[in-house]
């Protein structure tokens, strides 16, 4: 595809993605009178790698921009599946008060939520169903994160894409 399209570089950035759908689209639109060229089946595969890659970065930045518009850079560093397993677990019945690991539980908790709290950009009161909301949202951007850095990752290896660690702003991929 690279030698089709002359691509001399690899693509790094999401314009370049761009810059190269039209070109990509236009070899979709044209009649293949030619049996043999086994490019069309490649070209939708790339097509749909694009629109995937697209879909991944667009969700990556939507989430991004709503936690980083909520709170300070360091709340992204947080481990979010050990927070959330923490607001997850439940102590029931009338005997649980007599419980020691329900009041490390409810310690361990509080303090967790304290921070998260501190790290908000507006200290106002918020409630635990947003937090674990917020807490829900970081554990998809790592996922999304961890799917985009990954080396099996197939849009990566076809448009030659390299992602960063740490990506504030996907434009400058």
């Amino acid at each position: 595809m690279t030698q089709l399209l002359k691509i001399t570089e690899p693509l790094q950035t999401l314009s370049d993605l761009e810059q190269l759908q039209p070109a990509v689209a236009h070899i979709l639109n044209a009649p293949s009178g030619i049996e043999s060229w086994s490019l069309s089946t490649d070209l939708v595969y790339l097509t749909q790698l694009y629109l995937d890659l697209e879909i991944e970065i667009k969700n990556y930045q939507s989430i991004n921009s709503d936690l980083n518009a909520k709170y300070i850079s360091d709340f992204l560093t947080f481990d979010f599946l050990e927070i959330r397993k923490l607001f997850a677990r439940k102590f029931t019945g009338f005997f649980r008060f007599i419980q020691p690991a329900y009041w490390q539980w409810l310690i361990a908790k509080r303090r967790e939520r304290q921070r998260l709290i501190a790290l908000r950009r507006n200290q106002d009161i918020i409630t635990e169903q947003k937090l674990i909301t917020d807490i829900k949202k970081g554990i998809e951007r790592q996922n999304i994160l961890n799917i985009l850095k990954g080396q099996n990752y197939q849009a990566c290896q076809v448009f030659g894409s390299s992602f960063e660690e740490e990506m504030t702003n996907l434009q400058s991929i």
